[in-house]
């Protein structure tokens, strides 16, 4: 592989390093102004889920499942990277409105 090309960034952020201090999943949710009879909830995290970082895209299927495609890379190029990008399936079987079971499949 050819060797990893430096790019700075044209947006830096507020830490030392330049990237940014992104707001976690309840602080986020103080920050969601819903429309009037709306109501918005966390349901995974990358507090409750570390693997959840740098998600992507995410869909619900008709079981109720969220499938998320995470890539913990992105948006640097890293093809020889230990970890890989993941497609993560958030499971919800008691009805608590909060995953039960998450699994995951690497993506090569």
């Amino acid at each position: 592989m050819p060797p990893e090309i430096p790019v700075q960034t044209n947006k830096p952020g507020d830490k030392p390093d330049l990237s940014w201090t992104y707001p976690g999943g309840e602080e986020a949710l103080s920050k969601i102004k819903a429309h009037p009879g709306c109501k918005v909830n966390l349901y995974a995290d990358e507090k409750m889920f570390p693997e959840l970082a740098n998600p992507v895209q995410m869909a619900w299927d008709t079981k109720g499942r969220l499938w998320v495609a995470a890539w913990p890379n992105y948006p640097e190029r890293k093809p020889i990277a230990a970890t890989g990008d993941k497609i993560l399936i958030f499971e919800d079987t008691k009805g608590t409105a909060k995953p039960t079971s998450a699994r995951s499949s690497s993506i090569t």
